[in-house]
């Protein structure tokens, strides 16, 4: 159970709210932390006053609303970095301590905000895959499944590519074996090139 004692009140940076300023136990010191609520939350959590032990309840209160902020904030900058799905951004959050109801809150509101697109980040995925790392099939699914996507969703970015003539994984074999193989005469080499990068082992040009 987390708890804390308030040892300062005042008000918060928006002067709408309260800034509440408590005393942490810790492994070996206490420490001290500034939380900024709602005036509602503050009447929720009985308007604690200095000295107030706060219970299991108010401290729920209180470190909620303070961490989905601060996970909200970390989320901008780790999206802000690089590229996330929702997988890994949720990864991200709970390595730096946030827990796995607050980082799947957080994540969801990224994906309604429209910061994570997992369509178009698979569109682009399976294009460099296939036309940069000359991969088949059976090499791109597990890869993308490896980091967090869902085998339909790749499968209807696959399709979605196929349809649109963006994607062509005929000319990705013969580009492969083009560049990977000098003696075209050896077909038992070629078809286990083609097999160790997740293509079917037939090929007629």
């Amino acid at each position: 159970m987390r708890k804390a004692t308030v040892i300062a009140v005042g008000e918060g940076k928006d002067p709408k709210n309260i800034s509440l300023t408590v005393l942490l136990p810790g492994k070996t010191s206490q420490k001290k932390r500034k939380y900024e609520i709602t005036q509602e939350d503050y009447e929720r959590m009985g308007s604690p006053d200095i000295d107030c032990e706060l219970s299991e309840y108010e401290c729920k209160i209180l470190f909620c609303k303070n961490d989905e902020k601060d996970a909200l904030d970390a989320a901008y900058r780790i999206l802000a970095h690089c590229d996330n799905n929702r997988a890994s951004l949720k990864r991200k959050l709970t390595e730096r301590g946030f827990d796995e109801e607050i980082a799947e809150s957080t994540v969801e509101k990224m994906v309604s905000l429209g910061y994570i697109n997992e369509h178009d980040q698979l569109l682009r995925f399976v294009l460099r895959l296939a036309n940069q790392n000359l991969y088949g099939e059976r090499k791109i699914y597990p890869y993308l499944i490896a980091r967090g996507y869902e085998r339909e969703d790749i499968e209807n970015a696959i399709s979605e590519l196929l349809c649109g003539d963006e994607l062509d994984f005929e000319a990705v074999k013969e580009k492969l074996l083009r560049e990977k193989v000098s003696d075209t005469d050896d077909k038992s080499k070629m078809r286990a090139l083609l097999y160790k990068y997740g293509h079917d082992g037939s090929f007629d040009f």
